[in-house]
């Protein structure tokens, strides 16, 4: 996989997490960064109540919004890369500490593509509407949907964090240890009465073969009436939880939307394509 591609996954992967996520519905995108220096060390429990420093990840989703349209009120003419040379161009100095303001972006791509810039951030930013901005992606030629499939990015990021993320079904996600991380309120978890630090005792040999027999169980409710029964360690006592989920795995994908331009496609593109050397080496 390319650099591009391995983007769009992750790209992927960070929208369906902000979208789920129900802290925005109190805590709008801008207090994440106001309260970072609070957020970077806390606990990862109630993190989807409390939000983490989202500006991160959803302020990648807002630039990607900010590309999508300049492109679209300029009929293609005009680009973010515009917004760049403009906001970071010449001239080139030495090392020196450059402040900008709120004002001076607004100023900027307003001088590239005249809009109501100032709305459209201020809207983001200040929003605690309880959906996260995928303007970018649903105006780029994208749709974020969720099936059954987990793709390969998202097998290989459980087995680097030794965990299982059944965020998009059950709602919640665990350690390979059996600790339950974080569990997503309005979702089947909770309403099977599952809570973050709770411990699941019900063991297999090794660390895949639970993640695996957990991902059976969740795809084999679909064919079930049955629940979803999870043995839950709660301090000194056993109890079984019933999770009445029958909708199978559920993984975020992005796939195309054809009743609209291919935006995105020309964003991730590489502008320069880099030769490989010839077996001899450089001439």
């Amino acid at each position: 996989m390319d650099g591009a591609g391995l983007s769009r996954f992750r790209s992927r992967a960070n929208a369906a997490a902000l979208d789920h996520e129900v802290g925005r519905t109190w805590r709008p995108l801008e207090d994440t960064a106001i309260a970072a220096q609070v957020l970077y060390d806390s606990r990862k429990d109630y993190e989807d109540l409390r939000r983490g420093t989202d500006f991160y990840e959803e302020g990648t989703l807002i630039w990607l919004d900010v590309d999508v349209t300049l492109r679209t009120l300029s009929k293609g003419k005009r680009s973010i890369e515009d917004f760049c040379r403009a906001f970071a161009g010449p001239p080139s100095t030495g090392p020196e500490v450059k402040p900008y303001t709120f004002e001076d972006v607004v100023r900027t791509l307003n001088s590239v593509q005249p809009w109501d810039w100032a709305g459209f951030l201020n809207q983001r930013l200040e929003s605690t509407a309880s959906r996260a901005p995928l303007n970018g992606i649903t105006n780029g030629g994208y749709s974020l949907v969720y099936t059954g499939e987990r793709s390969e990015f998202w097998k290989t990021r459980e087995e680097v964090r030794r965990s299982i993320d059944l965020s998009y079904s059950l709602g919640f996600t665990a350690h390979d240890t059996g600790d339950i991380v974080d569990v997503h309120l309005n979702t089947p978890g909770v309403q099977g009465g599952t809570g973050s630090c709770d411990k699941d005792h019900r063991r297999s040999t090794d660390a895949s073969s639970r993640r695996a027999c957990c991902n059976q169980a969740v795809q084999d409710s679909i064919k079930s009436t049955t629940p979803i029964a999870l043995l839950i360690k709660d301090g000194e006592y056993y109890r079984t939880y019933n999770i009445d989920y029958h909708d199978g795995e559920k993984y975020p994908h992005v796939i195309r939307d054809k009743s609209k331009p291919d935006l995105i496609s020309d964003i991730i593109r590489p502008h320069v394509v880099t030769q490989k050397p010839s077996p001899g080496g450089p001439k």
